[in-house]
């Protein structure tokens, strides 16, 4: 989902709980994976069947809707696990089932907060989250800010369940999934079967390098 750049303190809020809202992959701005997180081999193959989530990690500036939001925006997800399955059916219909857990750092200047609406405080800035967050009517994803010229957060994951369904499309070495959620864009990915093994990397959109790669085993 492509996030224009903020026009009003509270819209920054609101946009930036969405964006965490539809994380599913562990990454970020730092470095979170190295040399662990690189991207995955693209051989095509048989993606049919039901797939176990083994490892997800990113690296390089991958996150982009961040920087969108704020350009100094920086993020470590090194702390994530995801863990649940992605079942792709004949018809060509996919389904992911995936849980996050662990902590997500994030560290922006407090001049990210501050527009000719007004402005927030760090802290302002997590009780703002907190609430839109208890307004979707779980405790999945909490928030804990500090600071006054740089604004540090812990996002704390716990249990943060994601469903997905939608139709994904081969085109040889390559695998893109449609959600049937209006508000994601398509994902294209490279992918490679081997025996059990499923793997997908997906490079970071225009203007940001990195990947993120997440790995699979048949079940």
């Amino acid at each position: 989902m492509t996030i224009q750049k903020h026009k009003r303190t509270t819209l920054f809020a609101a946009t930036f709980l969405m964006s965490v809202a539809s994380f599913t992959a562990c990454g970020g701005d730092e470095d979170s994976g190295g040399a662990n997180c690189a991207a995955g081999e693209a051989c095509g193959g048989d993606v049919v069947g039901t797939w176990q989530i083994q490892d997800s990690c990113a690296y390089g500036n991958f996150i982009d809707t961040m920087d969108t939001m704020c350009s100094e925006t920086t993020v470590d997800a090194s702390g994530l696990k995801m863990t649940g399955t992605m079942a792709f059916k004949a018809d060509k219909t996919y389904t992911t089932n995936s849980v996050l857990n662990g902590t997500m750092k994030m560290k922006m200047p407090s001049s990210c907060l501050n527009d000719e609406s007004g402005s927030l405080t760090c802290e302002q800035f997590g009780a703002l989250f907190t609430a839109f967050s208890a307004l979707g009517g779980g405790n999945e994803i909490s928030i804990q800010c500090s600071g006054t010229t740089t604004c540090a957060c812990d996002l704390k994951f716990n249990n943060a369940k994601n469903e997905e369904v939608g139709n994904y499309a081969l085109n040889g070495k390559k695998i893109t999934l449609t959600s049937n959620d209006e508000d994601n864009e398509p994902e294209t990915s490279d992918y490679c079967v081997k025996g059990s093994a499923l793997s997908m990397s997906q490079a970071a959109s225009a203007g940001s390098t990195g990947s993120a790669t997440i790995k699979l085993t048949k079940k």
